[in-house]
């Protein structure tokens, strides 16, 4: 009967051992999988950024270009917007 339960109880510590390295595989697998995610993730957000700074250059020069065509409109055109901005947010 000892010898039986000193079997059981050695295949239990063999058993827990067993699933403590696979929870360790688990884990690594986890974790590396999450940084490859994440590093993809982060190349994505980049290429976006770097694609909305190019659109806003081009907008840039181009509402530059459009200024310089014509200064007195845009004059006009930013003091209206002003003036329209400055009563909508006096109320």
């Amino acid at each position: 009967m000892a010898a039986q339960n000193s079997d059981e109880v050695q295949a239990l510590k063999d058993d827990l051992q067993t699933l403590r390295q696979d929870f360790s595989q688990l884990t690594e697998s986890l974790k590396n999988n999450l940084r490859d995610e994440l590093g993809a993730g982060a190349d994505a957000a980049r290429a976006s950024a770097a694609q909305f700074q190019d659109r806003a250059r081009e907008a840039t020069r181009g509402l530059e270009a459009e200024v310089a065509a014509r200064p007195l409109t845009s004059v006009a055109a930013a003091f209206g917007v002003g003036f329209l901005l400055g009563k909508l947010l006096d109320r």
